[in-house]
């Protein structure tokens, strides 16, 4: 239902409950799964029109992880940001100047509202229940501007974008990440080799360090997504990194852990 697939980094799938799919708002969501047997992570791509609220129908590979011996069995899950490591990507289908249906892949967080920009104002695409887009009057021959918002309020603008159907369109921009790590973050973080240090010298500032024998490239972003600093920590080396301000940040390693992995720190 959701016409999958969706963030490409993300291998296991998941049916959502009826209640909750919303007219396809939550298809691309990424969901961290946890049952009897184990965690992980997947990917809504689908209705389960038979699921109560807060069930899912999970694919069978991740059946198997969640619980081996049991086709029905207790799970707890939340929203997290998908493990994607490119830009959001655009796919038209049976569209033309006439009639326009349109969907975003690969992008970070659910996808709450897209925006055609004819120039001077922008008006926004009705959603339908296979998670397209629709203009049922075209927007013409394009190329066209898109502003594209997720489910936390972040928006971000594709330009450029030609009238071409069945491909997949790379975009520019991927949605930042959420002040808060996700669960997965939590998970690696034990074997990540990664420490962040205070500096309890100078304030508004701390130290990232590498316990591993490869460089690791690092990006900081502050409580409103905004990168703020950036950089690469050696080989059993540290690295000062300089805030603006007193906060809370997220330190980013886009390399690392197929790029699922984040660190948060308080700066006072």
């Amino acid at each position: 239902m959701c016409s999958a697939p969706f963030a490409s980094d993300t291998v296991y799938t998941v049916a959502m409950n009826l209640a909750q799919y919303d007219t396809a708002a939550t298809c691309g969501a990424c969901l961290l799964i946890t049952g009897p047997g184990g965690s992980a992570v997947a990917v809504v791509s689908d209705l389960c029109n038979t699921c109560t609220a807060n069930n899912l129908d999970l694919s069978a590979d991740l059946q198997t992880v969640i619980d081996t011996a049991v086709r029905v069995t207790p799970i707890q899950w939340k929203y997290v940001g998908c493990p994607v490591t490119s830009n959001v990507q655009l796919e038209f289908d049976v569209s033309s100047a006439f009639y326009v249906e349109l969907r975003v892949l690969n992008h970070r967080y659910a996808v709450k509202k897209l925006e055609y920009f004819s120039g001077t104002t922008y008006t926004a695409l009705a959603k339908n229940n296979t998670n397209y887009f629709v203009a049922t009057s075209g927007l013409g021959s394009g190329p066209f501007s898109f502003r594209i918002t997720d489910v936390l309020g972040d928006t971000i603008l594709e330009t450029g974008i030609p009238l071409v159907n069945d491909s997949v369109i790379n975009g520019s921009h991927q949605f930042p990440l959420c002040t808060q790590p996700n669960a997965i973050a939590e998970l690696v973080n034990a074997n990540s080799g990664m420490q962040i240090i205070n500096d309890a010298s100078k304030s508004n500032r701390f130290i990232i360090a590498n316990h591993t024998l490869n460089s690791v490239d690092y990006i900081v972003y502050d409580i409103l997504g905004r990168v703020i600093a950036r950089g690469t920590a050696g080989s059993y080396a540290q690295q000062l990194v300089l805030t603006p301000s007193a906060g809370v940040y997220v330190v980013h390693y886009p390399h690392l852990e197929g790029g699922r992995f984040s660190q948060k720190v308080g700066v006072n």
